[in-house]
């Protein structure tokens, strides 16, 4: 908040600002937290009259939000978006649209996702909290989890690359260069950090007799396939020979978690296949309601 606050008024170049955030909550938060240190301030500018008219201007934005939300965006010429996975599409569209007359600023708040799968135009300042939320699979309880932790230093280098693409621009880190000293090269590859079921299932269905000596790019850990083998065979899924059942064909088809496969084929014994979509859709979105 407070570096974002003084590249806002320490500068006038109107350059647009890319703030990284670990997650949802945290770029919420600082959403709010902007909007009414922008509000409060009497000398950052003076207050747009016509907001809705000048932001319903802008390109590209989806009909589906109110005026009163797209006038929220704008507080004394700055325009303020969020970005992260679980927004619907029309919402990110925000942060790609052109700023309209009389906004001088764009500040967005974005996850990882901004790395590399995005590119935004127009930004000269990023801010870097050298955080990340990242999903872990505990080969000992069997249960994944999302959690915040440090970036890598390959990481912190693409978040500086994201500044300055059109222009000379600044990356501003918010910890020591001890810290940074003592990150990790690179992220440690996703492959070693979930459960891999669905890879060994998908494999299996493509003719791979023996996944466990496929040549993967970067190979899993033997605890990880053995514990995806040891699913798989609890579900059905493989035989004694560590062959691909009938059942498991069926699950291999199915495009969802294996486990959420196997409820789905197994749910017309029990009369339940409605209950059992219902039940499989919402543990499969991402966010099932957003506000």
């Amino acid at each position: 908040l407070a570096t974002s606050l003084q590249i806002h008024y320490g500068t006038d170049d109107g350059g647009d600002v890319l703030v990284f955030l670990p997650g949802q909550e945290e770029i919420e938060s600082l959403n709010q937290l902007l909007k009414r240190h922008l509000e409060e301030d009497r000398d950052g500018g003076k207050v747009q009259k016509h907001l809705s008219e000048i932001v319903q201007k802008v390109s590209g934005i989806g009909t589906t939000i109110s005026s009163q939300q797209r006038a929220a965006n704008i507080i004394n010429g700055v325009m303020i978006c969020v970005l992260y996975a679980a927004l619907p599409p029309e919402v990110q569209m925000l942060a790609f649209a052109p700023k309209p007359k009389g906004c001088s600023r764009k500040i967005i708040l974005a996850t990882n996702i901004a790395e590399t799968s995005i590119t935004l135009d127009g930004i000269r300042y990023v801010v870097d909290c050298g955080k990340h939320k990242t999903r872990d699979f505990s080969d000992t309880t069997g249960m994944e989890s999302l959690t915040v932790q440090d970036i890598s230093r390959a990481q912190a280098a693409q978040r500086t690359g994201r500044a300055g693409r059109v222009s000379a621009g600044i990356c501003f880190r918010l910890y020591t260069e001890d810290a940074f000293d003592g990150l990790a090269e690179a992220a440690v590859p996703e492959i070693q950090r979930v459960n891999l079921a669905s890879v060994l299932l998908v494999l299996k269905g493509m003719g791979v007799s023996d996944p466990l000596q496929f040549d993967f790019l970067t190979r899993p850990t033997s605890a990880s396939l053995r514990r995806a083998c040891e699913l798989l065979y609890a579900l059905g899924a493989l035989d004694d020979n560590m062959e691909l059942t009938v059942h498991g064909k069926k699950m291999a088809k199915l495009p969802v978690d294996p486990i959420y496969a196997h409820l789905l084929l197994q749910s017309p014994t029990y009369g339940c296949t409605r209950e059992m979509l219902t039940a499989v859709a919402m543990l499969s979105a991402e966010n099932v309601m957003f506000r």
